[in-house]
């Protein structure tokens, strides 16, 4: 793949496909409200500055309970990707429990026209993306 790292912190790191356009999101270790707003904003940004309208969010290797962000997530982090033109959202699940649960919080509030899938395969995420 020709991917170009565009942020790369502890807890987040994002990549453009230069192929295919598509934003790979990669989340790392444990997560809490404030390093889940923080990292929705940068990809947000970096959602407008590249026009990409798929997004491969993987939380394969998040821990923690990030619940406090769910509501937001859906209700004006969401729209705001949305309206900066993402169509796809691939959303690769983390193995861990908890993780799991706020993910499921944040699509529980969610309602826009952005189509969100959940994976638990990465493979299997990105061959989705791929065809869309």
């Amino acid at each position: 793949m020709h991917k170009r790292t565009l942020l790369q912190e502890p807890h987040i790191t994002i990549k453009l496909d230069l192929l295919t356009d598509i934003l790979y999101v990669d989340w790392t270790g444990k997560q809490t409200e404030e390093t889940v707003r923080d990292g929705c904003d940068k990809m947000l940004k970096h959602v407008a500055s590249t026009r990409s309208t798929k997004v491969f969010n993987d939380n394969t290797l998040v821990t923690g309970n990030w619940s406090g962000a769910a509501e937001w997530g859906a209700k004006i982090w969401f729209p705001a990707m949305y309206k900066a033109g993402v169509h796809y959202f691939a959303w690769v699940l983390s193995p861990e429990l908890y993780s799991q649960l706020s993910t499921k919080e944040t699509l529980k509030y969610t309602i826009n026209g952005i189509l969100i899938l959940n994976f638990e395969d990465r493979d299997a995420a990105e061959n989705w993306l791929k065809v869309m």
